[in-house]
């Protein structure tokens, strides 16, 4: 699907500059689709290199050549071996993150508990 252009559009009228970048495997990191978070996971992060509408005549011009920086975006993206890229380095001399296992408050698995027990019973009274 070609990108759509109602932010291209604003980014021309009004002579904002713009950027394509491009990560990959964010449904290792977070999978709506089976409601699941994933930790470890590598992931590949690629940004272009600024666009500025005001080097375009028309409107026309500028959405051609963002259209042709986001698929070479998107292609070096996706051919990047997460093994080969850079690591991240937090800016401004920040720690690393650091990801520790949440604990699960007690309340949580009470809810929990409540709601299967109102389960068996509505699924018992219904027969």
């Amino acid at each position: 699907m070609p990108l759509k252009t109602g932010v291209l559009q604003y980014a021309y009228d009004y002579k904002r500059v713009v950027q394509c970048v491009i990560t990959t495997n964010k449904e290792g990191v977070c999978n709506e689709k089976t409601l699941s978070l994933s930790r470890g996971q590598a992931v590949v992060t690629c940004c272009s290199d600024v666009i500025d509408p005001a080097a375009f005549a028309t409107f026309d011009d500028f959405v051609k050549e963002v259209r042709d920086v986001y698929a070479r975006t998107w292609k070096q993206a996706y051919e990047t071996d997460p093994d080969d890229a850079a690591a991240y380095e937090p800016p401004m001399g920040n720690p690393a993150p650091r990801f520790e296992d949440a604990c699960e408050p007690a309340k949580l698995n009470l809810v929990r508990l409540l709601a299967v027990i109102l389960a068996v019973v509505i699924v018992a009274l219904r027969r």
